[in-house]
């Protein structure tokens, strides 16, 4: 289900699988629904879950760039399944998908094992504060607007930079990170 090339698992298992599906079908609508690589030196493993291959694209991009390993999927009900078998380090959660919202899948990740201390960041192209609200509701740790592709290289800096620092805070928080 997950292409996740060069990333370790919580148990310290290598995981080279190959992209496929239940369905043995490409997911055509959207491109590849899951795309994960891991840079030269391995960093922390970002879950992006957004129904957008093209956000996921520029995430993913800007992340490994940054150094981290990036593992994507299209759903929140995709992201479930990935956090229950691959615990990654934190999650880019889109608060607007169909079927599984963001704050359902961001309150499901809460309630699994290991969920407790992970850092959540909901992204949104909305900035209302209903959404924002609903977002550190639902668990999320902090609430981001998504950089668009017009956007100044900037923003990408900025969250790649927030992400480092709570990791930084995670670590002190909770338990080891794996």
């Amino acid at each position: 289900m997950f292409n996740l090339s060069g990333v370790w698992n919580t148990a310290g298992i290598h995981l080279n699988a190959s992209n496929h599906n239940s369905g043995g079908s490409s997911n055509t609508q959207s491109g590849s629904a899951e795309r994960s690589s891991a840079p030269a030196s391995p960093g922390p493993l970002i879950l992006i879950v957004d129904d957008s291959n093209d956000d996921r694209l520029l995430l993913a991009r800007m992340l490994r760039r940054a150094g981290f390993q990036v593992a994507e999927v299209d759903s929140g009900e995709q992201a479930v399944q990935f956090f229950r078998d691959t615990q990654p380090h934190a999650v880019l959660l889109d608060y607007m998908m169909p079927g599984m919202d963001g704050c359902t899948t961001c309150e499901l990740l809460r309630s699994a094992p290991g969920g407790k201390y992970i850092p959540i960041i909901m992204l949104t192209g909305m900035n209302d504060t209903k959404a924002i609200l609903s977002s550190y509701k639902a668990g999320a740790t902090d609430f981001v607007t998504k950089p668009g592709a017009g956007s100044p290289l900037a923003d990408y800096a900025v969250l790649s930079e927030r992400i480092h620092y709570l990791l930084r805070g995670r670590r002190r928080a909770g338990p080891p990170l794996k």
